[in-house]
């Protein structure tokens, strides 16, 4: 008897540090059946590289998943962490069925065998008994390529077949384990091997068993691969279609693309053009506010040559050829009175061309009459 009918899936809800739960979409049985849906819809080289889902593909499970479920919000995160545990389910219950008298039951979904066989199990296995897993037939056509089949997918019904195979083998060999070989064996042979509870009969019952049984999976192997080179013409199909949707896209693409080309020639094409006269216009400005820059430049470089003048005069006047101590001591050779001295420093002092002047004349008359038309009232 089944505990529960829920499917074995770890929860993937998570918790803050504050222990309250992040807002987002919440995982049900058929949501979960819808995103496994579409990761079998989405398992094609287009979506899907050697190393798992590409981004393209995610974006796309995503947006199947909100459109569906309007009422929520999935996110590729979510989709992912989803996909990695249905991912460790499947591998832990295949892992389970590589084991000793495990089997498959296709109809409930779940691992079968004794109880003993499960209270050797770890606990981590232990979790799907009595347990259905519904989407393993699917992720293991996801994972491995091909739908479940042979191992991977034994029914329960398997097991007796095989312990009556075994039984039958033993008749054959106590057969001709008897005195001679025209004499069967007695009774007692028989029941040494053959419980009374299997009321065997004949050694032709067990044959036919056997052949019904091979006609039965002969027939369900057929079925399955009809049903899978059906679904891998459906996927090739859609496949083409997506790469014909995809460059029919890139050549509508291509085709804006020239049309905005050539709008944009058209329209510098349209553009009035400049005529010679406006450019000898332009160039007649242009040389007039070079000039006026130059003649800019050279006023400033004149007022730095005579801030640096008078920095070196200020520094060290004995370096200055037209220093104020120069000028006066020339003054001295002159019959000036002493107000006229006055007045000759002051107009000295504050020009240092006309001190330039001044000690640049060799004549002391011509220096006599400059000093004095200098002051002159």
């Amino acid at each position: 008897m089944l505990s529960s009918s829920a499917a074995v899936v770890a929860p993937d809800s998570k918790v803050d540090k504050r222990g309250s739960r992040e807002t987002r979409a919440q995982w049900t049985d058929s949501r979960t059946s819808f995103f496994v849906s579409i990761l079998r819809e989405f398992n094609s080289p287009r979506y899907r590289g050697q190393n798992g889902w590409i981004k393209e593909g995610w974006n796309a499970m995503t947006e199947r998943m909100n459109e569906k479920f309007t009422s929520t919000k999935f996110v590729v995160s979510q989709l992912k962490d989803r996909e990695q545990r249905l991912k460790k389910d499947y591998n832990a219950v295949t892992l389970l069925l590589s084991k000793s008298g495990f089997g498959w039951d296709s109809n409930l979904k779940m691992a079968t065998t004794i109880d003993e066989k499960w209270d050797e199990l770890p606990e981590n296995l232990q979790r799907f008994k009595d347990k259905p897993f519904p989407y393993y037939d699917d992720l293991y056509e996801i994972y491995n390529g091909k739908v479940a089949g042979g191992k991977h997918c034994r029914r329960t019904s398997e097991k007796v077949y095989k312990s009556e195979f075994d039984l039958l083998e033993k008749a054959d060999h106590i057969q001709y384990r008897t005195p001679s070989p025209t004499i069967p064996a007695s009774d007692s042979a028989w029941t040494e091997f053959f419980p009374d509870e299997l009321n065997l009969n004949t050694h032709s019952q067990y044959r036919t068993m056997a052949e019904e049984q091979a006609n039965r999976e002969a027939y369900t192997y057929n079925q399955f691969s009809v049903e899978s080179q059906a679904e891998r013409d459906a996927q090739a199909a859609s496949d083409a279609q997506a790469a014909r949707d995809a460059q029919a896209a890139r050549d509508a693409q291509a085709g804006r693309d020239a049309q905005a080309a050539r709008d944009a020639q058209a329209d510098r094409d349209a553009r009035p053009k400049k005529n010679k006269r406006n450019n000898d216009t332009s160039m007649d400005e242009l040389i007039a506010l070079r000039r006026e820059e130059l003649e800019a430049y050279k006023d400033l470089t004149e007022r730095q040559i005579q801030l640096k003048q008078r920095k070196i005069e200020k520094s060290d006047p004995n370096n200055d050829p037209f220093s104020m101590t120069k000028c006066m001591e020339k003054l001295k050779t002159f019959s000036f009175t002493k107000e006229e001295i006055i007045e000759a420093i002051k107009f000295l002092k504050g020009d240092r061309e006309a001190r330039e002047i001044f000690i640049g004349y060799d004549e002391v008359d011509l220096a006599d009459a400059y000093i004095r038309g200098s002051i002159a009232p």
